[in-house]
């Protein structure tokens, strides 16, 4: 003899997250699965025709199926992100295509020029190009009137 919980039977309704009119149905469709009531009986209860039974009998045996089958193996996949997103990283990666691109001229600028840049001065764009330009910038007319 196995021991182990009692079955609880069509008591195990009574758990589900449904209304009271759904559990009755299912409760009833049950008892006709398990011979524990007859077609005629349910549909008294049900207050319902023969035909109407059998279509709703067999729609809660096949959800039954589905909710059985298995799924998927694995996380779902990730929706397909918007077509703006998609441009925008294409745009993404051409700005850094064409920052690369910059950098390396400057790079190569600098470098036949016979310049370094100077850590002093953080050896930034303006720093450089202050150094590589040939005229000087003018000064502010505030400037000048600070140094009288």
């Amino acid at each position: 003899m196995v021991m182990g919980r009692p079955n609880k039977g069509l008591a195990h309704v009574d758990s589900l997250d449904a209304g009271a009119f759904e559990k009755d149905r299912l409760r009833v469709i049950l008892a006709t699965v398990t011979g524990e009531m007859s077609v005629t009986d349910a549909c008294e209860a049900l207050g319902i025709g023969r035909a109407h039974f059998a279509r709703i009998r067999t729609e809660a045996l096949q959800g039954a199926i589905e909710a059985l089958s298995p799924g998927r193996p694995g996380r779902p996949r990730r929706a397909e992100p918007p077509a703006e997103v998609a441009a925008m990283k294409r745009e993404i990666t051409e700005l850094r295509q064409q920052l690369d691109k910059r950098v390396l001229e400057r790079d190569l600028v600098v470098a036949m020029a016979g310049l370094e840049p100077s850590p002093e001065k953080g050896g930034g764009r303006q720093n450089q190009a202050r150094r590589l330009s040939s005229k000087p910038k003018p000064r502010r007319a505030s400037n000048r009137l600070k140094r009288r």
